[in-house]
């Protein structure tokens, strides 16, 4: 069997396969009728799509390319985010789209524990904007929304997002359905 070895930016040998596979952590999702996949890295803004062809990675393209920053542990194990290391996001792909709600704060912003009085009360894994990308990775539009979102999905005309709410006074969660006009 030949691997296939995705491109991570490594930033040199002293890091072992585990803490590397730690960093890069993540989420591949495949287009729903092509050989077409989609990497999401859970930290820093890195993601990209990608084809197989024998097994081997073809026709990288790059949504976002700001890979994680961290440094080795004294233990020579361990690996630990650098503060400015901004975390990723929640995504959906459709047969014509790939839909990306980035969070919006740095592990330093976590480790202060500031972030939902700078979010107007929501956790960390709430946003009010999700852009949207096609399968080359290229930038099609950015859709804002008159509430944080927490996870959604999307129907398979791109007409509708379906996503969960809540309301930060009485902590109750609720679906709620967008029309994504073009």
């Amino acid at each position: 069997m030949t691997r296939s070895f995705l491109p991570f930016p490594y930033p040199d040998d002293e890091f072992s396969n585990a803490s590397k596979a730690i960093v890069y952590n993540g989420n591949i999702y495949k287009h729903p009728t092509e050989e077409r996949y989609f990497y999401q890295c859970l930290s820093g803004r890195y993601a990209y799509t990608f084809t197989l062809k024998d097994n081997r990675m073809e026709n990288v393209s790059y949504l976002l390319n700001e890979p994680p920053v961290f440094q080795l542990g004294k233990d020579g194990t361990n690996v630990y985010m650098a503060n400015e290391t901004l975390f990723g996001g929640t995504c959906y792909v459709t047969g014509k789209y790939i839909y990306v709600k980035l969070e919006n704060f740095t592990m330093g912003d976590f480790a202060e524990g500031t972030i939902e009085k700078r979010n107007e009360g929501y956790a960390c894994w709430f946003n009010n904007e999700i852009k949207a990308f096609d399968w080359d990775g290229n930038p099609v539009r950015t859709y804002k929304f008159d509430r944080y979102l927490s996870n959604f999905v999307v129907d398979r005309e791109d007409r509708f997002l379906y996503a969960m709410t809540k309301d930060v006074e009485t902590d109750k969660d609720s679906l709620v359905k967008y029309e994504l006009k073009d």
